[in-house]
């Protein structure tokens, strides 16, 4: 029993010595609660004296910067949404000095992005007669053959036909779709500006290491043996003579003229204008009709692209000697 009393005593000894020496919870959570500062302990109490008043009557809190230093506290959001309000405004003067300048730095930006980073291996002026006249001769072998083909399998006589030249009608249908081609190109070069990359690349490419006089030569052969192939052969074959046998062939001619540097905004232009050559050939029945739309068309691009880079080469020394 004596023992057990004395174990009973030291027991509350213990317990009264921790209450007096350990500090209480509250007592750890307000200390848990006031800012890690050493200096200027005077303006920290009257902050933690403030703080609580203000969490009793729930009033607006201010941070203890702006109690002890007298200015307001860092805010992330606040200098982020600063930050945004001066980049919006230094856009806003930007387009509107370009618009003051007629657009002329956003245009010239745009050519500048169109030469860098978008060139062709460069290629020989006979590299380029061999491919051209390479393609040629493979085109003009499966035109023969699919022709037999259609020929055997029920295609429409009128597109199978041999050609009888060109008289008043078909020569000025075979120019008008060469007004329409060629304008249609001109303005699509002036809006898209992924058409004027992907033409640049490939003219680029071909046309540079040229002769003037090579383009006359160029055309002839990409015109002719390309519509002999898809209008005179891939047409007929469809046994339709009407706008399937024209969208059919306008697809295909479309698809291959992805390659060389285009892309798909060319691929959808050149299927456009092979539904415009596939018209002709439907409407006439001769075959010259768009092999002449297609050479003369393909002579103009040639021109456009050299008064382009004519006038590049002017306002580049132009530009240097300022």
């Amino acid at each position: 029993m004596a023992s057990q009393g004395s174990r009973g005593g030291v027991g509350r000894a213990i317990k009264r010595s921790s209450r007096r020496w350990l500090p209480s919870p509250a007592t750890t959570r307000t200390r848990m609660r006031m800012p890690r500062r050493r200096h200027n302990s005077e303006g920290l109490v009257c902050f933690a004296q403030e703080n609580r008043e203000n969490r009793e009557t729930k009033g607006p809190q201010r941070s203890w910067a702006e109690e002890v230093y007298g200015e307001k506290a860092f805010r992330p959001e606040e200098k982020t949404q600063e930050a945004a309000l001066n980049a919006q405004a230094l856009s806003l003067d930007v387009a509107a000095s370009i618009d003051d300048h007629g657009g002329e730095d956003r245009l010239q930006r745009n050519e500048e992005d169109l030469v860098q980073g978008d060139e062709l291996p460069q290629v020989s002026r006979g590299q380029v007669f061999t491919a051209c006249a390479g393609t040629s001769v493979l085109f003009v072998f499966l035109a023969g053959w699919l022709r037999s083909f259609a020929t055997a399998h029920g295609a429409p006589e009128s597109l199978v036909s041999e050609p009888e030249g060109l008289g008043l009608k078909t020569g000025a249908l075979a120019l008008g779709c060469t007004a329409m081609v060629t304008l249609g190109r001109v303005a699509l070069l002036s809006v898209n500006q992924d058409f004027a990359r992907a033409t640049r690349r490939s003219n680029d490419q071909v046309l540079s290491p040229l002769k003037p006089y090579d383009y006359v030569w160029l055309a002839l052969l990409t015109g002719a043996s390309e519509e002999l192939l898809f209008r005179g052969a891939l047409l007929p074959a469809t046994t339709y003579d009407d706008w399937r046998a024209v969208l059919i062939s306008a697809a295909v001619f479309g698809y291959f003229h992805r390659s060389g540097g285009r892309n798909w905004v060319f691929a959808i232009w050149s299927t456009v204008v092979g539904a415009v050559y596939g018209a002709a050939f439907v409407h006439s029945g001769n075959l010259l009709v768009p092999m002449v739309a297609h050479s003369c068309s393909n002579l103009a691009s040639a021109a456009i692209w050299r008064d382009s880079n004519k006038r590049r080469g002017e306002q580049n020394k132009s530009d240097g000697g300022v």
